[in-house]
């Protein structure tokens, strides 16, 4: 079975970029990963589980959430998912689970930045173009 990463930020054009998980994942009756990466927490080297789990609650409870109900809406329409938040810089973390998942496809969505600031930025679908061998599909994002 194929398996598709989605890399979601919960902004604005998540929707767009759900809706085109779901025309591929059927099309190529694929499983799919939403991803969320989360920056590392301050403070979070050598915390305990318990502590770690109520940091991100109270810190990300509302991501948490909504990256949930996107994985349930996904389910309703008979796409196979699982939920994932990572904490982390975001190109090294997906590139692990890329390997790891062995998956097939990477869908992000890519808002149009000025050179100057894709230069700063180092944008992350540019990051995963050079470090990933599997294809991404870029949504365009309004």
């Amino acid at each position: 079975m194929e398996t598709i990463l989605t890399v979601v930020d919960l902004e604005q054009g998540t929707r767009d970029v759900i809706d085109a998980t779901c025309k591929y994942a059927r099309s190529l009756d694929a499983s799919v990963i939403l991803v969320n990466v989360e920056p590392l927490l301050p403070g979070a080297e050598g915390a305990g589980a318990d502590e770690l789990v109520s940091d991100l609650t109270n810190g990300y409870g509302e991501e948490i959430q909504t990256i949930h109900d996107l994985g349930e809406e996904l389910s309703a329409l008979g796409v196979t998912n699982r939920v994932l938040i990572i904490e982390g810089t975001a190109a090294d973390e997906l590139v692990k689970e890329v390997a790891r998942e062995e998956v097939s496809l990477i869908v992000i969505g890519s808002e149009p930045h000025g050179a100057l600031v894709e230069a700063m930025t180092h944008g992350l679908r540019e990051q995963l173009a050079k470090r990933v061998r599997c294809p991404i599909l870029l949504v365009p994002l309004a």
